[in-house]
């Protein structure tokens, strides 16, 4: 059998010890109402099982950025106002929010994927659209902060630095991250055969 790409490099970083075993696919109890499954994956393709997995939803992805962030992006329109119109400039440090249904996120998926490879994601998955005034990233982990996001229908976040890391999945919905799970496992078992 052909050992998984993310077990090789574990060895390699000295984490494995030869012969050594280690599950890299774990659910881990978070004292915040959440669990969290955390696991290393080899490519980006898990974001497509996970959102398989929750079909009605909608995600919101904030501080996306599709280049290097010191990367001057010549000629690109850019709104400089609150208005549709925009001009071409070169700019640098382009980040920004989106939000869409799950399906609008797998169908330009392909489009995201080499900014996601390099600069990862925080991805938030909601049961109803998303409030223009919430922002995830501007709460911190307090029970009462935890309350109005689940309020406002957060059912899960994906958190993902890069390839070569790991990867974490929250969500209050054990069953849905044991599914996850288990997607991630056969689908590992399928790449791991098919090498």
């Amino acid at each position: 059998m052909v050992e998984s790409a993310h077990k090789h490099q574990a060895r390699e970083r000295g984490v494995l010890g030869e012969g050594e075993e280690v599950d890299m696919i774990k659910l881990i109890a978070n004292p915040s109402e959440f669990k969290v499954l955390s696991f290393y994956p080899d490519d980006i393709e898990f974001f497509l099982t996970i959102c398989k997995r929750v079909q009605k939803g909608y995600v919101l992805i904030e501080g996306f950025s599709p280049y290097s962030l010191s990367e001057w992006i010549p000629e690109i329109s850019v709104p400089l106002g609150d208005t549709i119109a925009s001009e071409k400039l070169t700019v640098r440090n382009l980040r920004y929010d989106f939000t869409g249904s799950v399906e609008d996120f797998c169908r330009i998926f392909p489009k995201l994927a080499k900014g996601i490879e390099s600069h990862g994601i925080i991805l938030n998955i909601f049961s109803r659209p998303v409030p223009g005034t919430l922002s995830p990233r501007s709460l911190i982990n307090s029970r009462s902060q935890i309350k109005v996001l689940c309020q406002n229908g957060l059912m899960a976040e994906v958190v993902f630095p890069h390839l070569g890391e790991a990867a974490t999945i929250a969500s209050r919905d054990e069953a849905l991250l044991c599914t996850i799970r288990d997607d991630l496992e056969r689908r590992e078992q399928t790449i791991v055969s098919t090498d």
